[in-house]
């Protein structure tokens, strides 16, 4: 039988040790791309020929993307990978519902990701270890479900312990409904408005790989090096105050207690388990400074005018140059 991609099942779990494979009991409801290449050095000898006679095999990369709807649960994890070791605050109780508040630390947690491209068949099974999360890109549109893009680089790829065999073979994935971008509420210097058509958020640890005589052609370590974000928006042309923001390149939120943007996800279900109709999975996000960059574009003539901004995130008073909540039914830490 031929693999079918919606039969894919993409599974991760954090490591105790850098580069030892964990078997995944966290399953993403989405698609993940993995890349493997290996980089050879084909060195020009005087051996009497015009052919290449020495091929040697000198390194090795790996890395997968994997895309999801934005959904409250799972991609959590994936959300506090990015945003460090001890960046969760947990607090509540499985009757109301966890709120994890996730401000950025420096050292990522490293993750191990096994990627079975035909769980009908399950002989199509990757594994791949030393994960840490590069960039996530959240893109949202009116009338349609937010996306989540998560891009790992590895350590290296594994042969699991029966080749081609997944390690857990009755994976359980989450069948909660993702989120409408529609039903996102924008707050921006702590009011309200609605006039936020498209953003796409996008949260970079620029990680690199580390060679070195470690016997091995893979990495020795991963270095998460400049933390950046950015991010994209299309506005309905009836705030002032942001295009105000643009023609002077001003700072937003620098005033200590300010909030430049705060983008906010509330489910129409109530948390599982949970007691009560009024307790609802949440997604936060929020950037406390910013300030606008490049060109200011406009809709064509002939259409309703927006605007068009790109903005690049700040370090807030709070420590973080973006911050994150979740409300759901996870009892143990994010990170």
């Amino acid at each position: 039988m031929s693999p079918v991609q919606s039969a894919q099942v993409c599974g991760f779990s954090k490591e105790v040790t850098f580069g030892t494979f964990v078997p995944p009991t966290n399953f993403v409801p989405g698609i993940a791309n993995p890349t493997t290449s290996t980089k050879v050095a084909r060195p020009e000898q005087s051996r009497g020929t015009r052919d290449y006679v020495v091929d040697a095999l000198v390194g090795e990369e790996c890395g997968l993307t994997v895309s999801a709807e934005l959904i409250p649960e799972v991609l959590s994890q994936l959300f506090a990978g990015w945003m460090g070791i001890g960046s969760d605050t947990k607090t509540g109780a499985a009757a109301e519902g966890y709120t994890h508040n996730l401000v950025p630390k420096n050292t990522v947690p490293s993750y191990s990701f096994e990627v079975d491209s035909d769980i009908t068949s399950q002989v199509l099974a990757r594994q791949f270890v030393g994960c840490d999360i590069d960039q996530i890109t959240v893109k949202g549109t009116q009338q349609a479900i937010a996306t989540a893009e998560f891009q790992m680089i590895g350590q290296r790829e594994i042969t699991p312990t029966t080749p081609g065999l997944p390690s857990n073979p009755t994976p359980v994935i989450s069948t909660l409904q993702p989120v409408d971008f529609s039903l996102m509420s924008l707050e921006y210097l702590g009011g309200s408005y609605t006039e936020l058509q498209d953003m796409t958020l996008t949260l970079m640890n620029h990680v690199q790989r580390v060679f070195s005589s470690n016997k091995q052609i893979y990495a020795v370590r991963l270095v998460p090096t400049r933390r950046e974000v950015t991010f994209q928006t299309t506005l309905d042309f009836l705030n002032v105050k942001l295009y105000e923001a643009w023609i002077k390149g001003q700072q937003i939120g620098a005033t200590e207690g300010e909030t430049a943007f705060n983008f906010k996800w509330e489910t129409a279900y109530k948390i599982v388990g949970s007691t009560g109709e009024t307790h609802k999975y949440v997604i936060e996000l929020a950037v406390p400074k910013v300030r606008p960059q490049g060109q200011f574009n406009l809709a064509s003539a002939s259409d309703v005018l927006n605007q068009q901004i790109s903005w690049s995130a700040l370090l807030g008073t709070g420590g973080g140059v973006v911050t994150a909540k979740f409300i759901n039914a996870e009892s143990a830490a994010l990170a």
